[in-house]
Parts: C-alpha cells; structure tokens; sequence
C-alpha cells in the first residue's frame, strides 16, 4: 500500500461507503483504500499539504485538514481533488491580567 519502504499511514478513517481514508505521513498523501477490491486512489492535494486529521461525513465529504498552514480542504464525494475552505480569522489574544 502507497509506496514501499516510505509509506507511513495514518489517521485512518472510515467512509460512509466502506471504504477507509488514511494519510502518508512521510509523503503528505491522502488515499482511499477499498479493502473489498485493494484498489486504492490517491488524491491531488495542494503542493506541501501535510494532513493532520482527516474526517468523512455521512453524505461521502472528506475533510483534510493542514494544522501547519491553518487550512482546511473539502473533497466531494467521488472527486480527486480538495478546495481549500476559507476560515475565519483568528480571535485576537485576550488581555493580560
């Protein structure tokens, strides 16, 4: 799975389809594995995404967020590519006491 002697899965994740997300660590890639077939699908991520948690919703979105780069990513059931989701800015720091 992925490519040998570099894959390090993780955050592994089940899809509301039975199929099971996960992340390289080493290579920032984001696949699906159909564990009925083997066959697996890479997405096309943005250039240096590194995913630190992946979460799938009921109606097959995936979301892939990059802690690094404060992104977030929406991936459509079916497709092969992730838009990034605009956030909002962060709150700015309380006051010190």
């Amino acid at each position: 799975m992925g490519t040998a002697n570099v894959s390090v899965p993780d955050l592994l994740t089940p899809a509301p389809d039975g199929t099971l997300w996960l992340a390289e660590t080493r290579t920032g890639a984001v696949l699906n594995l159909d564990p009925r077939s083997g066959t697996t699908r890479t997405l096309s991520l943005p250039a240096g995404t590194r995913p630190s948690a992946l979460a799938a919703a009921p109606d097959g979105t995936l979301w892939v967020a990059d802690a690094t780069r404060a992104t977030l990513l929406r991936v459509a059931p079916g497709a092969s590519s992730g838009a990034a989701v605009a956030l909002p800015p962060a709150p700015p720091p309380a006051p010190a006491p």
